[in-house]
């Protein structure tokens, strides 16, 4: 989870690349191709959102290869890694190594690993990057090893993108400032480049980090005022993206897709469909298959399964509107904070505040859903 810095440098489109790196063979030259950036936050229910790629077999997905940054806002060397990965270089972490914090486990894993998250591709949990018969489709580490630790796999990543797939899909809650993203967005781009922007209630977004820093993590209260800082920022930066696609004559507003979490996790056959005609793309069976099971019951609950990227779990739409609201583990202090610091991102994104006297009385809304939102 990345708190972004509203003193961080600007980025500089002459120092991002707007061409293939050197060590590029020609690709397909019979289509241009495609890159698609899932921009979102941590507990956003981006796994669920990001699976429309993943299971997709025409596209090479990404689980948060910028994770090698963790906290570290590094906005040039992030895009220095997009720009590659997008061009077919393997987003290999130990070439970011001097970005990466030592003391935090996530990096670690990325330097140890090669590849951030790899587990979380379903293209790397089989053959030929793992020949395990009983690994997963997803959540394989402990069956397969990572394509990052093997310098063969390594390059067969960059052939499968250059020889077998068009399209080129990353997840990052690590590059929430559309606005940086303007050389991807560029018409000069040679790659055809769009977003999907995906945000959450707030309220939601924080109740369920609190529940893994104190539940599965062990953390303690005093530390969730680094939390709400970090959802302060974000809602900032959220609310600067929305009033950015409101104008529609801008390249972001054009080449982005706007969707909330509530919405695509109560019909995801619906939005999934709307992204898809929007990028382009085929809606295909392997889609459309994996996001029927992902709504079927789970096999494990989440405190059991230990995991805190998953898709397989009963969705019903009082969790998914007010899951925050069921328990007292947003505090009325945290709750009057949010609301108030996030007020403007809430607004814009259709999210209703709640006075705590009627928290419990889930007759009165907080997401309003009868309104157009984003691109529907």
């Amino acid at each position: 989870m990345e708190a972004p810095s509203k003193n961080a440098p600007r980025i500089n489109p002459k120092l991002v690349k707007t061409q293939a790196p050197s060590h590029e063979v020609a690709l397909k030259p019979e289509a241009k191709r495609k890159a698609y950036l899932l921009v979102t936050m941590y507990r956003s229910g981006s796994t669920l959102t990001g699976e429309m790629f993943n299971r997709n077999p025409e596209f090479l997905y990404y689980f948060e290869p910028l994770a090698i940054f963790g906290n570290n806002n590094a906005p040039l060397q992030k895009m220095k890694m997009l720009n590659e990965t997008f061009h077919c270089k393997a987003p290999d972490a130990t070439n970011y190594k001097k970005y990466a914090n030592p003391k935090e486990s996530t990096t670690t894993n990325c330097l140890n690993e090669g590849v951030c998250m790899y587990q979380l591709s379903t293209r790397f949990c089989k053959p030929p990057f793992c020949w395990n018969p009983d690994a997963p489709a997803t959540q394989c580490k402990k069956q397969c090893s990572s394509p990052g630790s093997d310098k063969a796999k390594l390059r067969h990543m960059e052939r499968i993108c250059k020889e077998e797939v068009n399209s080129v899909a990353i997840k990052t809650i690590r590059f929430l400032d559309l606005k940086r993203l303007h050389p991807f967005y560029a018409d000069s781009y040679p790659i055809d480049f769009k977003a999907v922007l995906l945000v959450r209630d707030p309220r939601s977004m924080y109740h369920s980090r609190k529940k893994i820093h104190l539940g599965l993590l062990h953390g303690n209260q005093k530390e969730m005022e680094g939390y709400l800082q970090i959802l302060e920022q974000e809602c900032e930066l959220v609310a600067q993206n929305l009033e950015l696609l409101s104008n529609t004559r801008t390249l972001e507003s054009r080449k982005t897709f706007s969707i909330r979490y509530e919405d695509i996790a109560r019909d995801p056959i619906k939005y999934s469909k709307a992204i898809y005609n929007f990028l382009g793309e085929e809606f295909n069976e392997d889609v459309s298959g994996f996001l029927h099971d992902a709504i079927a019951p789970p096999k494990k609950k989440l405190d059991q399964s230990k995991a805190t990227y998953t898709t397989s779990r009963a969705i019903n739409e009082t969790t998914i509107l007010n899951g925050w609201r069921l328990d007292k583990m947003v505090t009325p202090s945290e709750l009057n904070r949010i609301q108030q610091k996030c007020s403007k991102m809430m607004k814009l994104a259709g999210y209703l505040p709640i006075k705590q006297e009627r928290k419990k009385d889930l007759s009165v809304i907080s997401v309003d859903v009868t309104n157009k939102y984003g691109n529907l």
